[in-house]
């Protein structure tokens, strides 16, 4: 975690336990914006990076055996003039896509072809002379884009030290210097590693050399081709005489020379068919026969025949017996190397065998496969069927592999035997088209797609226009999206595509669209705007809409809303209403944009006349607050005050009786039913401005020794921006107690200055109290007072910005959802967050999701960013807008995720709680923090919430307040509740 995102934290949860909202100090954000906020992302990827790679390495390394490669051979016994192809497939199963391997053929290099991850493929062309030839194999783990991704991190970590070193010489802090060398210092660290992997992956993981033999031609006699030997199984250190049969070669012309198991042996005869040897073999298992011999000229050749004596150490009983147990040797084949496509692969085992004569049994598998091919990779059991038949559906090379496994008891099985077909594109068919119709206004464009259905799928297509229409034309784009421009008449029409495909010889399919011309769009129709200054104080909230927003066609698409102040936002409602913020007083011109689905546009555009207007204070006095059923009460709001002048008194007794509103300023209700009831009394001003304050009636019940809760306000100046070296004053006059003769006792204020004022975010008493704040962004300041009895009412919060200079951005959270049952997959954007007099410099983004983040949560720095909730609850979701002055500015929402349907039909009976059980009091208390902070940042959906975790506790009248909030805030759900 980096020195930004550990303030932050810090600050956020010191901030939860008191129900205020953390902010980064500006040492921090200026530290931030030019090096620490980068350095938790590159040092995390390229921490994972070089984890990543020494990892690899190690396990590889590891893991490599005496035999790095599987080898195989195609043919198997090579001749002279025969191209060869072999097989490589590592036996550490460490390898890749990025595993690369290199091959060396007599010293010369080799092109290497990748089939998968574990096979490589290479050719040699025809060797004339009969021999052993060395070729050498290297693996390596990394190829150009993997070796790429090092050098550009390590470019990064130089740029970024680099920023590092500018600052710390430029740093006089002593602390936030130590800082500094620490980041620059860990980055060269990892620098250096980042250097050393480079050059681990340099190196190969292993090498490995292979011997192959090249044979002499089947058809030259003059050679001395043995056949077999007889006997064919000897047993070690004993001296026996062996015939090799089928020479068929002029011995007079040849002076040969025997070589059985890398032995030489002793020549007895030799005559024009065979060689009678006498030799002693130490060695077991398969042995190979070698014929080297020179010719009248001096020149020594040589064949070999592969595997031509077994040497075992079990009792021959006079030349019978058992044979030690041997693996079968598998021999696989394509019945033809090169068919066409719609052809049969077919693969035989013809030739393979076992030295102990025992029966095996097969098994086939398709190992490699081009392309687009869409055929699965089988793997046949094994079985009696000694063939193996697949029907291609690409053109391309296919390889499949050949495993014995012999009867006797061990079930031995052999090693894996190769071959590969090559498959042509054959016959090539016609392609078929089909596409939708097109539906177009006059003297306007439509579109559709043209979809291809051909056999030969993996070819491309060109698309062209055979028949155009007599109404309009269409053009047709490289991937078969057609675009018809209609004339100025209506009707139908036809125009015909054609796909010519790729194919020998060409093939080509049409298809004839039908266009339907109607009459022209009519674009969405607005009556007026109508503006509604709702709330007074920082920002301004505004409901601006329009009048009878309609489209005749039906085709509406989207509304979108510019406020005039540099904001604009998207109505996703489409009904042409939005809330907006403005932070300073004016005129301003506002657009709203309505599209429909064909293009038709219609702007409404009109002034907004922003007013700084007092808050109403709603005061109010009882004579009584408790006493026996049936109760009267009166109220007296006489003394509320606003110099915009009051228009309506509204009051709501909360005994299920009608709301009073008119000119109401004094009132008597009478209360029937015993109970506690809170009465809400909202005061409003000609610029709708309200204003609100509370009491509790007792009737008929026990009341309180210290009486009903008072009503904390507070005027704040300056109320709006204010500059880090300025103080704020704060004064409480306006706060008051509603019992009888009820007077303010004390005043308690919590400013919320957490990185100011660390310990305890500097509390203060005191009417009038004033603070300098320590950091450009916006704070919530609480203040809670204390009645005559002893009371003490709710914190009553305002919104203050502290800024470096001019106007604190505003940061705006918009989501395809805040709810939804688990898995939730919600996607947020930060973009249409705005700063008056800048712009957005860059986003931190935390999700209060420990289950998937269980160190701090989950932090982002995109502009959008996309996050899955997969436990059930209720999350705290932030996002910090830092704009171009070095100010930054908080906003908060609440993401609520359901347990899965299954969950909640077994719930179905009983509450389904939103929250943890009651059982893990810390996740519930971390949970309830989060909810209490958001609602006190007017998230309505938060307060609501927060009210069902109080109705859990038993808290009824916390949760009827928060209902109220609720509601009041716009959240429907909690609207109509208040006394249940």
């Amino acid at each position: 975690m980096n020195f930004l995102k550990i303030i932050i934290t810090v600050a956020i949860a010191l901030s939860f336990s008191f129900n205020l909202e953390a902010k980064p100090t500006k040492q921090a954000i200026s530290h931030h914006k030019k090096s620490v906020r980068f350095s938790h992302e590159t040092n995390k990827k390229v921490e994972s990076l070089i984890t990543k790679i020494q990892n690899r390495i190690s396990k590889a390394r590891s893991q490599v055996s005496d035999s790095l490669f599987k080898f195989y051979l195609s043919p198997e016994n090579p001749k002279q003039g025969e191209e060869i192809t072999f097989f490589l497939q590592p036996s550490s199963g460490f390898t890749d896509q990025e595993s690369i391997a290199e091959a060396s053929f007599e010293n010369t290099s080799l092109v290497l072809n990748k089939y998968g991850v574990d096979l490589f493929v290479g050719e040699i062309l025809p060797q004339s002379e009969i021999r052993t030839y060395n070729l050498t194999t290297k693996l390596y783990l990394q190829d150009k884009s993997q070796a790429k991704e090092i050098r550009d991190s390590i470019l990064i970590l130089e740029a970024e030290i680099q920023s590092l070193n500018d600052q710390i010489e430029e740093e006089s802090d002593p602390d936030v210097l130590e800082q500094l060398i620490e980041e620059r210092d860990a980055k060269i660290a990892l620098k250096d590693q980042l250097v050393d992997a480079l050059e681990n992956l340099r190196q190969p993981v292993g090498e490995e050399n292979f011997s192959i033999k090249v044979e002499a031609e089947e058809d030259d006699l003059t050679l001395p081709k043995a056949v077999g030997l007889s006997p064919e199984v000897i047993n070690p250190n004993t001296t026996v005489n062996i015939t090799i049969d089928g020479l068929n070669f002029d011995y007079n012309a040849l002076t040969p020379v025997v070589i059985l198991g890398g032995v030489e042996a002793n020549i007895i005869s030799i005559n024009s068919n065979s060689i009678l040897i006498s030799t002693s073999l130490t060695g077991l298992g398969m042995q190979d026969l070698e014929l080297r011999y020179t010719d009248s000229e001096g020149k020594i050749t040589n064949s070999y025949l592969k595997n031509a004596l077994f040497v075992t150490d079990q009792d021959l009983g006079g030349g019978g017996g058992e044979v030690s147990p041997t693996a079968p040797v598998a021999i696989n084949k394509a019945v033809n190397t090169n068919i066409n496509l719609g052809d049969l692969a077919e693969f035989s085992s013809t030739g393979s065998y076992d030295i102990n004569s025992d029966t095996f049994s097969y098994s086939y598998r398709l190992i490699s496969k081009p392309s687009g091919s869409l055929l699965m990779v089988p793997t046949n059991p094994p079985g009696t069927d000694p063939s193996y038949t697949f029907t291609p559906d690409v053109p391309g090379t296919y390889v499949t592999e050949l495993v014995l496994q012999d009867n006797s008891a061990l079930n031995l099985t052999s090693e894996p035997s190769l071959a590969v077909v090559q498959v042509a594109e054959g016959t090539n068919h016609q392609p078929v088209l089909s596409a939708n119709a097109i539906n177009v206004v006059i003297d306007s464009s439509g579109t559709t797609q043209v979809n291809v259905s051909d056999q030969d799928f993996w070819q491309r297509h060109a698309y062209v226009i055979t028949k155009q229409g007599s109404l309009g034309t269409a053009i047709v784009s490289s991937n078969g999206v057609v675009t018809y421009n209609a004339g100025s008449n209506t009707g139908t029409d036809q125009i015909e595509v054609t796909a010519i495909d790729d194919g020998v010889p060409q093939m080509m399919g049409s298809v004839n669209i039908p266009i339907n011309i109607i009459g022209g769009n009519s674009a969405p129709q607005m009556d007026f705007m109508y503006k509604l200054q709702y709330l007074d104080g920082t920002p301004i909230r505004v409901g601006i809409g329009v009048n009878s927003l309609t489209d005749p066609d039906g085709n509406l698409k989207c509304v979108k809303i510019n406020f005039g102040d540099g904001s604009e936002e998207f109505d996703d409602n489409n009904d042409g209403f939005l809330f907006h913020e403005y932070r300073l007083p004016g005129s301003y011109t506002v657009t709203i944009t309505a599209e429909d689905t064909l293009g038709a546009i219609s702007t409404l555009t009109d002034t907004v006349a922003i007013v700084q207007t007092d808050i109403p204070h709603p005061i109010f006095h009882v004579d009584t607050f408790s006493g026996t059923t049936p109760l009267t009460v009166n109220f007296d709001a006489s003394t509320a005050s606003d110099s915009d002048g009051i228009t309506s008194y509204r009051w709501r007794f909360g005994d299920g009786t009608p709301e009073l509103n008119g000119n109401y300023p004094t009132i008597a209700h009478t209360f029937t039913n015993p109970g506690v009831y809170n009465v809400r009394f909202r005061v409003r001003d000609q610029y709708a401005s309200n204003g609100e304050a509370f009491v509790q009636v007792y009737a008929g019940v026990s009341a309180p020794l210290e009486g009903s809760k008072p009503n904390a306000y507070y005027i704040a100046n300056p109320s709006r921006e204010n500059i880090l070296s300025q103080s704020v004053s704060f004064d409480a006059g306006k706060s008051f107690d509603p019992n009888p003769s009820g007077s303010i006792t004390n005043y308690s204020w919590q400013m919320n200055d957490w990185l100011g004022c660390p310990l305890d975010g500097c509390t203060y008493s005191g009417q009038n109290v004033s603070h300098t704040f320590s950091n450009p962004t916006n704070y919530f300041v609480g203040l809670q007072v204390t009645g005559a009895l002893g009371a003490l009412s709710n914190y009553h919060y305002q919104e203050v910005f502290a800024v470096n200079q001019g106007i604190a951005p505003k940061a705006i959270i918009a989501a395809n959802t805040l709810q939804g049952v688990a898995p939730l997959q919600v996607q947020v954007d930060g973009t249409r967050s705005y700063d008056l007099d800048g712009s957005i410099d860059h986003y931190l983004w935390y999700f209060d999701d420990y289950s998937a983040c269980p160190t701090d949560g989950c932090y982002s720095e995109l502009p959008m960013e996309s996050h899955t909730y997969v436990d059930p609850g209720v999350y705290f979701l932030n996002l910090t807008a830092f704009d171009n002055d070095e100010n930054f500015y908080n906003q908060n929402q609440t993401v609520t995720v359901y347990p899965s349907y299954t969950e909640m039909a077994k719930a179905i009976s009983k509450k389904i709680k939103v929250l943890s059980d009651d059982e893990d009091n810390e996740e519930r208390l971390r949970r309830k923090k989060n909810l209490t902070g958001a609602c006190a940042r007017k998230n309505a959906e938060a307060c609501y919430y927060l009210g069902l975790m109080f109705e859990e506790e038993g808290d009824t009248y916390t949760k009827t307040k928060l209902f109220e909030r609720s509601c009041s805030l716009g959240y429907q759900p909690a609207c109509g509740t208040f006394a249940k």
